[in-house]
C-alpha cells in the first residue's frame, strides 16, 4: 500500500507542475480567446486581433 500512495503523491506533483505551467503560457491565450468570444460572440480567426489582458 505504501508503494501507491507513492504513485499517487508523483502524479500529483507531476500534475500541479502541468497546472503552473499552464498558468504562466497557455492560460493568457485562453483568456484572451474567450473574451473575444463574449464581445464578437463568435470565436476568433487567425487575423482577428485579440484583447489584451
Amino acid at each position: 500500500m505504501g508503494g501507491r500512495r507513492r504513485e499517487v503523491g508523483q502524479g500529483t506533483a507531476a500534475a500541479a507542475r502541468d497546472y503552473a505551467t499552464y498558468l504562466d503560457g497557455e492560460l493568457a491565450a485562453h483568456l484572451r480567446a474567450y473574451l473575444f468570444w463574449l464581445d464578437e460572440r463568435h470565436p476568433p480567426t487567425p487575423t482577428d486581433r485579440l484583447p489584451r489582458l
